[in-house]
């Protein structure tokens, strides 16, 4: 629900395919980054909730990527969705 909040104030991507970059920003590493990627499923839920993306099929969605910080100071989580054709 936060996700779907977030992403309302943002217009909705065309229709097309994306790439998507998840950066995870963490206080620190006692999670582990298998642990960390799997709230990727919570996030593609609410943006498609908000109609921030169509859906999250193979239409949309192509390669996933994942990249683990430590920032002490502003943990959080960055999504960025680059168009492929």
């Amino acid at each position: 629900e936060r996700v779907q909040w977030a992403a309302m104030a943002h217009p909705p991507l065309p229709a097309g395919r994306y790439d998507v970059l998840f950066v995870w920003r963490r206080l620190n590493k006692r999670t582990d980054p298998d642990n960390i990627a799997f709230a990727q499923k919570f996030i593609f839920d609410g943006l498609q909730a908000a109609g921030f993306i169509g859906n999250d099929k193979w239409d949309w969605v192509g390669a996933i990527t994942h990249l683990f910080e430590v920032d002490k100071e502003y943990p959080g989580v960055d999504v960025i969705f680059e168009a492929t054709e």
